[in-house]
């Protein structure tokens, strides 16, 4: 007697991250894959959508199809990414895969990391006065990690990271320093 293998392949796909560019569009693209080959054609659909990336400014939201001839093992789902020149946070696209036939869906969801590759703006600093002595002050942005650093002297010594007491306002912060010289980075 024989027992014929009837069990479908598995669909999985795998998260990617890419940098945005600076102008134009660039397409990303994600893999998708089949545990094994499989004799028929696979037919898989899929949207893609946003986390928290804005369509059309971000990407473009477009729906697909996506197949798989006999014997095929992998493929790739284009996901067009939109540069543009403004720092910010990553970003993150969804690529939600649905309706699959000839194959078993085992990962419904891939995600798109649009990674920042825009310098951070320069960080001006002011320098005033709280009820509790001496401050410094600088405009934020939202997403943006600033790290604060102290030394000594000027043009000696090497850069000491400064825990100090921060207030937000607004979009500025407000923090106390020791004596010597202070430099912001934004990450």
């Amino acid at each position: 007697m024989r027992i014929a293998d009837d069990d479908l392949p598995f669909i999985t796909a795998s998260n990617l991250t890419f940098p945005e560019g600076n102008i134009g569009t660039t397409n990303a693209f994600i893999t998708v894959n089949l545990s094994a080959v499989s004799q028929a054609p696979v037919e898989l659909h899929y949207d893609v959508t946003p986390g928290n990336a804005t369509p059309g400014v971000d990407f473009v939201a477009a729906p697909g199809i996506v197949h798989f001839a006999a014997n095929q093992k992998s493929r790739t789902i284009p996901i067009t990414v939109i540069g543009d020149t403004q720092f910010e946070p990553a970003e993150t696209v969804h690529l939600d895969l649905h309706s699959a036939s000839g194959a078993t869906l085992r990962t419904p969801r891939a995600q798109l990391t649009i990674s920042n590759d825009d310098a951070p703006p320069a960080v001006t600093i002011r320098i005033g006065t709280t009820d509790n002595g001496p401050a410094i002050y600088f405009d934020t942005l939202p997403g943006v990690i600033y790290e604060l650093q102290h030394r000594t002297n000027l043009t000696q010594g090497s850069w000491s990271n400064t825990n100090l007491v921060q207030t937000n306002i607004g979009n500025t912060v407000t923090t106390r320093m020791p004596p010597g010289f202070l430099r912001v980075l934004a990450r």
